[in-house]
């Protein structure tokens, strides 16, 4: 005897069903394999990404390699000489000019000093040959880190007196070097050059009172002589 087939509707439901499983199934798997290209894109992506952040850190090492050794040789050379005048630091930058990498401005002279020294520090400059000098005093900061020595002066005259510590990232970098006796650079940040504004960055190398640099932070931060600062347009 022939067993009789399900209801109608039942058939009709399966029938109906179908398509719509067949449906969903091509849609799973579809998106596992959206999925895993996407996976294997993002892999490509992160590996072009490290080659190039590589790239560009060698660069970046490249072109402040020669300026971070023109600020040692010039620390030991202010070392020796003691003061420094403006002829001398003009010489001393114009004979080093041409190993510079391109983006370097200027290379300059901070000196660190409390807000109530800061008129003897203009009798000073202007008795060296800067009669027009004067020092920022914006700000209520205890201590300031005033530009006294800039060249090549023709393309940064707006720099010198200005206090390199009336911005905070500008002094977080400068106080940075002088903790840790040795260079440090600011972000990014906007620079005069000449008559223009330029992207660019600073960099601080300290000097300090003894040959050595001091063991601990408070004796670096009592000890801190000058701080060198070449600019660069990153350019």
């Amino acid at each position: 005897m022939v067993r009789p087939e399900g209801p109608p509707s039942s058939r009709v439901l399966r029938s109906r069903l179908l398509p719509w499983l067949v449906l969903m199934g091509g849609l799973a798997i579809a998106l596992a394999g959206w999925q895993l290209v996407r996976m294997e894109i993002g892999r490509q992506n992160l590996a072009r990404f490290e080659r190039l952040q590589e790239r560009v850190r060698e660069t970046i090492q490249a072109r402040f390699q020669l300026t971070d050794q023109a600020l040692f040789s010039g620390r030991e050379w202010v070392r020796t000489q003691g003061a420094v005048s403006h002829g001398q630091w003009a010489a001393y930058v114009d004979a080093g000019a041409r190993f510079y990498d391109r983006g370097v401005v200027g290379l300059g002279i901070v000196q660190r000093v409390e807000r109530a020294g800061l008129e003897a520090l203009e009798a000073q400059v202007r008795a060296d040959g800067l009669p027009d000098f004067k020092a920022e005093r914006r700000g209520n900061n205890p201590f300031l880190y005033i530009v006294t020595h800039i060249e090549p002066r023709e393309r940064n005259a707006g720099a010198l007196g200005l206090d390199v510590g009336s911005g905070n990232t500008r002094r977080t970098a400068a106080e940075d070097a002088m903790r840790r006796g040795e260079p440090v650079v600011t972000r990014r940040i906007r620079l005069v050059e000449g008559e223009r504004e330029a992207v660019g960055c600073l960099l601080f190398l300290p000097l300090y009172a003894d040959a050595a640099t001091p063991p601990d932070v408070d004796a670096r931060t009592k000890a801190l002589r000058v701080g060198f600062m070449p600019h660069f347009a990153l350019i």
